[in-house]
């Protein structure tokens, strides 16, 4: 006979059994909503570059998991709405082309109102920058071709990091300590902006005020390479330079950066086709005392530095400094920011190197070929890419095919673990979209290479942290509640 002490520890077992059953659905479908949306956001605020973004030679790229159409709403970061009507759909990206017909210049020194970016969707959806100014536009109703390298520059692409690229400190670089086109009173240095997500946002340059800003207002400034932004506010920031022909020819370069709390000890940096001036990299210190560890693993050469100071740098060359396709392997003692330079021939773009940790890349990564502006005909640019991934069986599927039965292995990257699988249009057939779908997390970067111009960007996500739940009560019982965009509990 079973004893009530008995009946009652069963029925006690039981109800733990099913809570605890409950909270594991729960969490797992929390889990698995956040590994699909990982390299989306809801809002993406961006910083504005020293050109502006609302002109026909400007490309917004919009991607979502979504398999019924999300609508769009673009907006000016002073709340001006520039289309609300478009939608987007997994493996079809928005193309978005602003209708003035003039270029026109971002001044630094001066708060700028509206001339960030607020692109926002009731899903997560993925936003990247393009501009494709393409060294051919117009200035104040001059003929086609009538352009000029403070104004606007081509090309360059950066992809938004959404909620990702929100913080309070930001160590901020460029790839090398190099100056470009001379212009204003600039004197041809990088130019780094900050954009405010609230009112009453305090800027802070190397721990002096710079300004302050309300929601949407930005700054463009001048600092050195290695210095520190912090603000009492989520503000947004922007790495670049309006024409960067420190090596030969001149490009507009823009990239954001990535905030101190989501930088990593470990990198791979990739030589794309660029000459050797453009192909370097630039890491940032965030930590007294730091050590930076580089090999190159084609050349079996490793190579140590000391950083003494947080802000501190040191800039090396990509891969072997002479070979497309080789990689440096950077590890440190503390958390460091790279920056690197990414070319075709003399034609310069810039990449902010995202970390790699458990934690880092996408499962679903989406975007478009890259495109010639309206005066020069859309022509499409050939490019070529490439996915990190760490491990050496998962299927990456390229538009639905394995990708390693189009372009060939992967290779391992030296001893480190992780391996890279090469492509280019030609070997992918040119096509208009492309997704990439993996059941590991993978990092990919796309590269416009050849016709005279180049674009690159990371387009995976730099961490797929999970966002905690909001909770009613610490005591039962209490409700948890999914952040917008994810399942619920």
């Amino acid at each position: 006979m079973k004893t009530l002490f008995s009946v009652l520890n069963a029925c006690i077992c039981k109800a733990l059994k099913l809570s605890a059953r409950i909270a594991f659905l729960a969490m797992f479908t929390l889990v698995t909503a956040f590994y699909s949306n990982a390299q989306y956001s809801t809002t993406h605020y961006i910083a504005p570059s020293p050109w502006s973004y609302f002109n026909q030679y400007n490309e917004i790229v919009v991607t979502t998991i979504s398999t019924t159409p999300v609508s769009v709403t673009i907006q000016g970061s002073d709340g001006t709405i520039y289309s609300n009507s478009l939608t987007t759909v997994s493996g079809t990206p928005l193309r978005y082309r602003f209708t003035a017909k003039d270029a026109s210049a971002n001044y630094s020194s001066t708060v700028l109102t509206g001339q960030g970016l607020m692109i926002s969707a009731a899903s997560p959806i993925g936003v990247q920058v393009r501009n494709i100014a393409s060294d051919y536009y117009t200035i104040a109703g001059s003929v086609p071709g009538d352009y000029t390298n403070c104004v606007q520059k081509g090309n360059t692409s950066f992809t938004s990091l959404g909620d990702q690229g929100q913080g309070t400190s930001f160590r901020i670089g460029y790839y090398a300590n190099v100056s470009g086109v001379s212009c204003y009173a600039e004197g041809g240095a990088p130019i780094y902006g900050v954009m405010a997500v609230s009112n009453g946002t305090n800027v802070y340059l190397n721990n002096s005020l710079l300004t302050t800003l309300n929601a949407g207002q930005s700054y463009l400034f001048v600092a050195t390479l290695g210095s520190l932004v912090t603000s009492n506010k989520n503000i947004v920031v922007n790495a670049g330079m309006r024409g960067d022909n420190s090596s030969s020819c001149a490009d507009g370069v823009e990239s954001q950066v990535i905030p101190t709390a989501l930088l990593g000890t470990t990198y791979i940096v990739v030589r794309s086709k660029g000459n050797t001036g453009y192909e370097r990299s630039t890491i940032v210190a965030t930590v007294a005392s730091t050590t930076v560890t580089v090999t190159v693993p084609s050349t079996g050469i490793t190579t140590k530095y000391t950083l003494t100071n947080a802000g501190d740098y040191v800039t090396i060359n990509n891969g072997d400094g002479a070979t497309a396709y080789t990689q440096s392997y950077i590890t440190t003692s503390s958390p460091v920011g790279v920056f690197s330079g990414t070319a075709d021939g003399c034609e310069i773009d810039m990449i902010v190197q995202p970390p790699l940790n458990n934690c880092a890349g996408s499962f679903n990564v989406q975007t478009t070929s890259f495109l010639n502006n309206a005066n020069a005909s859309n022509a499409t640019f050939p490019y070529f890419g490439y996915v990190i991934i760490q491990s050496d069986t998962a299927k990456v599927y390229f538009n639905g095919t394995n990708l390693e039965s189009i372009v060939g292995k992967r290779v391992a990257i030296g001893t480190t673990g992780y391996y890279i699988i090469q492509y280019t249009n030609t070997q992918l057939g040119s096509p208009t979209n492309l997704q990439f779908i993996v059941n590991a997390r993978i990092n990919v970067a796309l590269v416009e290479s050849g016709a005279g111009y180049s674009m690159s960007a990371f387009i995976s996500a730099i961490s797929s942290v999970m966002p905690p739940p909001s909770v009613t009560s610490n005591c039962l019982p209490s409700t948890l509640t999914a952040q917008g965009g994810f399942s619920s509990y």
